[in-house]
């Protein structure tokens, strides 16, 4: 069998040899060997994942490294200078420079959704995936993670206030923690509110189906409710929802404000841990 190997740049997050990269860059490789500036080479183990965020933490024996200095990616603003740093097509330590094109963003990466994220035009190619995207101060505002392959300087990074949050998780405990309700969930518009015998302008999420001993179904939320509210916070439609339970840990308990069958009714629903399969 032919071996395959691949080339991803990374980001030194901790003195004692923690590198934050893609987990796309690591996949499923059976041998990590990782790459330093001053030219030296050591091996790497994986010791944490999430697909979610397609990030990973690779872990080399080594101490005393340089350590990225990371800034606030919710101080950025479309137009801002944006400097990447990574290996494309394998040219080690290549330096682009563009401008933030725009701010949450949200893309399909190895068939997975991620929201989110930074645009820039700062030359990105394969190969720079993994590595930093900075801001004219040298502080790492972003991951760079992804590009348009059907167009031109039209890349993706993921924010410093998520890649720091993941990498914590990462390295305390292998997995990212997420709560999770346990349901599907459809826009309300004015023909589903008239099959409902609702009135035509009633905003919130339908609940198209509960899972089978979800926390959602536990809390005793059924098909055809409508979430109107979370702990007082108006649902207008799934996004509000799913924006308020990730902004949750797990364990939290939420009141939620349901229409059934034309009735305001309350329910208590203690939010679970999502288990990624």
């Amino acid at each position: 069998m032919q071996k395959r190997r691949g080339v991803g740049s990374g980001l030194i997050i901790r003195e004692d040899g923690y590198i934050l990269t893609n987990n796309h860059v690591v996949g499923n490789a059976q041998q990590i060997k990782v790459s330093l500036q001053d030219k030296r080479t050591f091996d790497g183990k994986v010791i944490g994942r999430d697909p979610f965020t397609d990030l990973a933490v690779v872990k080399i024996d080594a101490k005393g490294l340089p350590v990225s200095k990371i800034g606030e990616s919710k101080s950025l603003r479309p137009g801002d200078f944006a400097i990447a740093i990574g290996s494309p097509l394998g040219f080690d330590h290549t330096v682009t420079l563009g401008i933030i094109s725009a701010l949450g963003r949200s893309i399909d990466a190895e068939n997975k959704p991620i929201s989110n994220l930074i645009q820039t035009d700062a030359a990105i190619n394969p190969g720079n995936s993994g590595g930093p995207l900075l801001n004219i101060k040298g502080e790492v505002v972003g991951v760079n993670v992804a590009i348009r392959g059907d167009g031109q300087n039209i890349g993706f990074a993921i924010p410093s206030e998520v890649f720091s949050e993941v990498s914590k998780q990462l390295i305390e405990q292998g997995h990212v923690s997420r709560p999770y309700l346990g349901i599907k969930m459809q826009i309300m518009d004015e023909a589903m509110a008239q099959a409902l015998g609702l009135p035509p302008n009633t905003k919130g999420a339908l609940v198209a189906q509960v899972g089978q001993g979800s926390p959602a179904e536990e809390g005793g939320l059924q098909i055809q409710d409508v979430i109107t509210s979370i702990d007082g916070q108006p649902v207008k439609d799934p996004e509000d929802v799913r924006a308020f339970v990730k902004s949750k840990k797990t364990g939290d308990i939420v009141r939620i404000a349901v229409l059934r069958q034309g009735s305001l009714t309350s329910i208590k629903v203690k939010l679970g841990e999502f288990k990624a399969q």
